[in-house]
């Protein structure tokens, strides 16, 4: 925007919906107010964001689109068909998430069809694909930097209690239903160890009950 490009933002946020950082000022935010963003869409809330794309694109006639991740940039992509508009679409996770879900995989099959490049977060996301979605795609890794100037303490040694610290969203692509069975496995071979997961999300509550039924403490 500083540049002097027109930059416009659509979301399926509910309208009242406030943006998590700034924006600049030059920056536009439209929120479309379809569907639920924290569920999975349901049909008629994906056909009504395609419309609602489609015809904000047809308005806007943008140089290029950009969609982050699949549940924008696969209706983004279709939305656009035959606009003439190109679309860089950004995946950020490995190909082992859509093995449980068949119609993001089958889109994804699609996307090089509908894009003209996709962009992956490292290498690692890249090899995870197939050798027709990887021809698409372009590695651009985080570009912060950050300067370490301590360590963690992996042996923790000396201390009487020692911590295992995970961070994320509770849903189902961090896999803690994994971590959970691995530490339960050990804990009491290692008494004092502790697991503490700092993080919320709509596996909370079945997360919850899984550490209730292995006779573990609270989600922090």
């Amino acid at each position: 925007a500083r540049r002097g490009h027109y930059v416009f933002v659509l979301s399926y946020d509910q309208p009242d919906q406030e943006s998590f950082y700034p924006l600049d000022g030059a920056v536009s935010w439209s929120r479309l107010g379809i569907g639920a963003v924290n569920q999975r869409a349901t049909v008629p809330a994906t056909l009504a964001r395609m419309r609602a794309l489609r015809r904000y694109a047809l308005a806007l006639k943008p140089d290029i689109a950009v969609g982050f991740m699949i549940s924008m940039y696969a209706p983004l992509g279709l939305a656009l068909a035959g606009t003439g508009i190109p679309l860089i679409a950004s995946e950020h996770t490995v190909r082992a998430r859509f093995a449980e879900r068949p119609w993001e995989r089958f889109f994804l099959g699609l996307m090089p069809y509908f894009t003209r490049a996709i962009t992956v977060v490292s290498e690692d996301v890249l090899e995870s694909h197939p050798a027709h979605i990887r021809r698409l795609m372009t590695v651009i890794p985080n570009p912060v930097q950050v300067s370490v100037s301590q360590r963690a303490d992996c042996a923790a040694k000396g201390k009487a209690r020692k911590r295992l610290l995970s961070v994320g969203r509770l849903t189902a692509s961090k896999d803690y239903v994994t971590l959970l069975e691995a530490f339960a496995a050990i804990a009491e071979r290692f008494p004092d160890w502790d697991l503490r997961i700092v993080g919320d999300g709509h596996e909370r509550p079945s997360l919850q009950a899984s550490i209730s039924a292995k006779g573990l403490t609270q989600i922090g």
